[in-house]
């Protein structure tokens, strides 16, 4: 089966590129429209000589496909919840504190053992199923390696992966432009339950969260 990267990278974006747009002039639009898809190309090329090229996936895949995210010589400034500023360079381990609240974040200093174990696991499974992907998503963001775009990163990364193993897409950027309470929902839900039937019972309720939206606002391609 083939699969156009660039076409399902700009569709899991598509939301966030929605939101800018609001209120710019035609000639905005119209510039910020062909950043967006100079922007995708990339991260598009990318994915397909570190990723499927590969077959698998490593550290040093997240870490540059998180810099591709941001200008050259970008800096992030985050506050965690000490509410102590830390600056962060993309493609930078988080450092700032992030304590309990749906679930337990990785301390720190284990970020890069928990996200390769999290990566190793993945890469052993045979047949890899939906339920399996989202998995991988969640638990990325309980990791939360970075200091800032993690849902972003790994929302495109599982709707890419869904595309490859022919799977409906999760589009987790587009619940969480449209209801962000439900997005956390999901999450609580697989703090209860993380087995195989809880992960399918959460992607029944994502389905129907679909389904029951009107997408024909959002930018196409």
């Amino acid at each position: 089966m083939v699969i156009d990267i660039l076409k399902v990278i700009r569709n899991s974006l598509s939301p966030r590129l929605e939101s800018i747009l609001k209120g710019k002039s035609e000639s905005e639009k119209e510039n910020m429209v062909a950043m967006f898809e100079k922007h995708t190309s990339i991260l598009a090329e990318f994915v397909q000589n570190e990723y499927f090229k590969k077959g698998v996936l490593n550290v040093g895949f997240f870490r540059q496909f998180h810099t591709l995210f941001y200008p050259v010589g970008y800096s992030i400034k985050a506050v965690g919840n000490d509410g102590i500023e830390v600056e962060n360079l993309p493609g930078e381990w988080r450092k700032q504190f992030f304590s309990f609240r749906i679930m337990n974040f990785t301390d720190c200093k284990n970020i890069p053992r928990d996200l390769e174990k999290l990566i190793t696991e993945f890469n052993a499974i045979q047949r890899v199923s939906r339920e399996d992907i989202l998995r991988f998503y969640i638990e990325f963001g309980q990791v939360h390696p970075f200091g800032d775009s993690n849902g972003t990163i790994s929302a495109v990364l599982a709707d890419v992966q869904c595309a490859v193993y022919g799977f409906k897409p999760f589009k987790y950027l587009h619940i969480r432009f449209r209801d962000k309470p439900f997005l956390f929902h999901t999450i609580e839900l697989y703090a209860r339950d993380s087995s195989m039937n809880g992960l399918t019972k959460i992607l029944d309720e994502i389905d129907s969260f679909h389904s029951s939206q009107d997408y024909s606002t959002l930018p196409k391609w």
